[in-house]
Formats: C-alpha cells, structure tokens, sequence
C-alpha cells in the first residue's frame, strides 16, 4: 500500500509540475517576441505530451509561427513532435508516416543526428506494429548516418539484433549483438554493455546452448549490480534462474536467484512480476520431485496471473 501512495503521490506532484510549467510558458507567450513564439509553444506542445489533443493544438500554433518567420528548425521539431504525440499516443502507423515527413525537414538544416533518431523511431514503430523486415530496413537507414556517433549505432545494432531474434533468426541477431557490445565497450558504456549481455544471454538460451545464455548473463548480472539497476538486476536475475534448471546440480541456486529476484521486485513496487516468481520455483520443485508442492505453487501462480488480467 505503501508503495501504491507514493506512486499517486509523485504522480500528483509531476502532474502539477507540468501544469505549472504551461501556464508559466503561456503568459510568457502572450509577451514573447514573434521570433520566439515558436520555440515558446513547442516547449507547451512538449509538457503536454500525454494529452495528445491539447498537445496537437499548441504544436500547430508552433508550426504556423515557425513558418510565418521561416524558422527551419523549429519547423523540423514541430513535424517531429507531431509524430513523437502520434508515438506517445501508440498510434504507430501514424506516427510512422510524420517521422518520414520529418526527415527532409532535418535534411534541410542538415541535422543528420535528429534524421537518425527519425529512422530508430521509424524502427521501433514498425517493430510494435511486428512489422519486422521494415523495422530492420528503418534501423539500417539510420546506421547510414550514424557512422560518426558509436553510441546511436550501437543501439541500432542492437535493436537490429532484438529484431532477429523475433524473428527466430538467432546468427544474425547474436552477429549484431556483438557488434553492439564491441562498440559499446570501446566507448565504456557500461549500462548498454549490461543489456547488450542481457539481450546474448536471451538468444542463447533460446537457441538451447545454455551455457553460453550463462556467461553472458552472469556478465550482465555483474554490471547490473555494480550500477545499481535494480529493476534490470531482478530481471536478470529471473532469466538466469530459468536456464539455471538445466543443470540437476543448481537447483538450489536456481531457487534462490528466484527468491533474490522477488525480493527487489517488492522493493521497487513491481509486484506484478510475482506468478512468474512462483512459476518458475514450481517448476524446480517438480524437477526435484516435489509434485504435490509443485501442482500447489502452479495452481497459486496461474490464479494470480488471472487477478492481473
């Protein structure tokens, strides 16, 4: 419950907060020099993001203003905005074709970073909509750009990796995993490197070779600890625990990976992660032929999943 007051609490204070900013930014608005109306309503548009009518309505104003004083940039920003609120709103294929628009926009001003970012999103909303190869296509487009930035192409081959493992296409995805990670340790971004091992671990496993899936995930589980992503540790940690079971030997450490991982997800107030928890035991406790103790635990987690529902 605790927890539960807390969450409403900060979203109460956010909320405020970013009602404060608009007002704040609308009478500075009705002052504002013409040249700096556009910016003024973007920032609006931006602090009222997840209400998609109301953010629609001050990105437009910005356009027109933007146009009215041939404002390049602002214009690139307000048609990117317009497909970040299509994005916010999970209206995916809409969202796709305004970051297309955005693109030739930032060409003009060659912004060649914001075109990048275009394509990962292009990306990521083709691959919502499980629209794979045009995901992979998008991220590859972006890749071109991004020769000079070794953080933007890591996470595109990343998120090319992710998509190849959708796709049950385990080579090519652990191939771009490991161009990712190779990046990602050369710049030492440590937190990237965490889920580039994460995301190995994941395919390995999948490809059945679980000691490979082990390795890596004990690399991630490590950088994890160390910088105190709790809610990627206990993940981690859960994954772990499942490929744990192929060996008669780790039974126990298997148990308790499940234990450790359901003690942080209370600490952060992920409760919702608690069937998987007692799934996942229930299943060691029939390796170890616990069968009555295994149905019982079975039965617990299923009518708790459904309470989720």
């Amino acid at each position: 419950m605790r927890i539960l007051i807390v969450s409403f609490c900060l979203m109460a204070i956010l909320s405020g907060m970013t009602q404060t900013k608009t007002d704040s930014l609308l009478r500075l608005s009705d002052t504002a020099d013409i040249h700096k109306k556009a910016g003024i309503y973007l920032e609006i548009a931006k602090a009222s993001i997840k209400d998609s009518a109301k953010a629609n309505n001050y990105n437009q104003k910005a356009f027109a203003f933007a146009v009215a004083q041939n404002q390049k940039k602002e214009q690139a920003a307000s048609v990117y905005l317009s497909a970040k609120i299509l994005f916010t709103a999970r209206n995916f294929t809409d969202a796709i074709k305004w970051y297309e628009k955005a693109i030739p926009y930032y060409q003009r001003i060659n912004d060649t970073t914001s075109m990048t970012n275009c394509y990962s999103y292009i990306g990521i909303s083709n691959f919502n909509l499980s629209k794979n190869k045009e995901a992979i296509s998008a991220y590859l487009e972006g890749l071109k750009l991004s020769k000079n930035d070794p953080d933007y192409s890591a996470e595109l081959l990343a998120n090319i990796g992710l998509t190849h493992d959708v796709m049950d296409n385990f080579n090519e995805a652990i191939s771009y995993y490991k161009q990712a990670l190779a990046i990602n340790q050369s710049i030492r971004d440590t937190g990237s490197m965490a889920i580039d091992y994460d995301y190995l671990g994941i395919t390995y496993n999948r490809m059945k070779k679980p000691d490979s899936s082990l390795v890596n995930y004990n690399k991630a589980l490590e950088l994890f600890r160390k910088l105190k992503k709790e809610d990627r540790y206990a993940v981690s940690l859960t994954n772990t625990a499942w490929v744990l079971q192929n060996y008669p030997d780790s039974l126990e450490k298997a148990k308790s990976y499940f234990n450790m991982a359901w003690k942080t997800f209370q600490e952060i107030g992920w409760t919702h992660y608690e069937p998987d928890i007692n799934h996942g035991i229930a299943c060691i406790l029939k390796l170890e032929g616990k069968y009555d103790d295994a149905i019982a635990l079975l039965k617990k987690s299923i009518s708790q999943a459904n309470r989720l529902k």
